[in-house]
């Protein structure tokens, strides 16, 4: 197996190991220094496969950027060719341009290295990026995250918070409802607004803080 840590010689366009067919579909970007493939690509943007030799149960189909490897540098045997140049149908094979043999393990952990932002945007800093998934093994975007449990406690948990205080009997805020679900009364002094718009009750408030203290230090708790 050739020792890909090794400088290799820089691959030139129209090189005649390769045969016409192949450079007809081959345009080569300026500003790039790409060979762009003109065949047919697949859903993903990656040349299809075509015809390499033989024929019959002998025939041999490859990838056109392994096609280009495999004569233009040497054997990357079950390794995959990853694309450094960021353009997934450039069949060009030059060292730190187009083209790295690696592990197909190897080739998802440098794509996914590439993805600097979340779909919405955010840039995954060590701030924003918290480790999701049941293994713990996928990044997530704390912003997205955030953004989502909000709308998750404004739809859903709120909502039903809502129907159990008025199926309990609660009908209204300060000015419809004279007293608390715990029977305190409801008025400005009593009444704490919450960032979120939520009325909540004090003293209901100082009693569940009470409780909690109680339950932390082990003391009995208070009523």
């Amino acid at each position: 197996m050739e020792d890909f840590s090794r400088p290799r010689r820089i691959p030139r366009l129209n090189d005649q190991r390769l045969p016409e067919r192949f450079w007809r579909r081959v345009r080569r970007n300026p500003k790039t220094r790409c060979w762009e493939w003109q065949g047919p690509l697949t859903d993903q943007g990656y040349p299809v496969r075509v015809h390499v030799s033989g024929s019959g149960e002998n025939r041999v189909v490859m990838s056109p950027q392994r096609w280009a490897y495999t004569v233009l540098i040497g054997p990357i045997n079950e390794e995959t060719l990853n694309h450094d140049c960021y353009v997934r149908h450039c069949v060009n094979p030059g060292t730190g341009h187009a083209h790295t043999p690696m592990s197909a393990a190897d080739n998802v952990r440098e794509g996914k290295a590439r993805i600097t932002h979340c779909p919405a945007g955010h840039e995954y800093t060590p701030e924003n990026t918290i480790m999701v998934g049941s293994s713990k093994n996928r990044r997530g975007c704390r912003t997205c995250y955030n953004d989502r449990s909000r709308e998750y406690w404004h739809t859903t948990r709120k909502a039903t918070e809502k129907a159990a205080r008025r199926a309990a009997g609660y009908r209204g805020g300060v000015t419809e409802a004279s007293t608390c679900l715990n029977g305190h009364e409801r008025n400005e002094e009593n009444t704490r607004i919450r960032p979120d718009g939520y009325e909540t009750c004090r003293p209901c408030g100082r009693a569940a803080n009470a409780r909690f203290e109680a339950k932390k230090s082990g003391r009995a708790t208070p009523h």
